[in-house]
């Protein structure tokens, strides 16, 4: 999956995606570890974004839905986060050595 193909459908989740990023553990592996492990309830996502826990649960569901972040019910309110390893998505794809046309560029 490459990111900017579907960053319309991402929308403002992506924010709770960043969050994720910044607190997992990198590997080799396809998922990564988000908190050691520990778990993360709703409320406390949205205290971090600046959110309802409303607000973060759909960005939650959203990112599940999508295939980009997977979580495991631990107790009522919390659960544990994976996040899929950027590395294994789709790289968009380059042209090189193409000409940029700067006339068009400049007045």
């Amino acid at each position: 999956m490459e990111l900017g193909e579907r960053r319309r459908e991402i929308g403002d989740a992506i924010w709770l995606w960043t969050l994720l990023c910044v607190y997992s553990q990198e590997s080799t592996e396809e998922w990564w570890t988000v908190c050691s492990g520990g778990e993360i309830s709703d409320e406390r996502l949205g205290v971090y974004l600046d959110v309802s826990a409303d607000l973060a649960k759909k960005w939650r569901v959203k990112l599940e839905r999508l295939g980009m972040i997977r979580t495991e019910l631990v107790r009522p309110l919390n659960r544990k986060f994976w996040i899929k390893n950027p590395g294994t998505f789709d790289r968009q794809q380059t042209v090189e050595n193409l000409p940029l046309p700067i006339s068009r560029l400049v007045h």
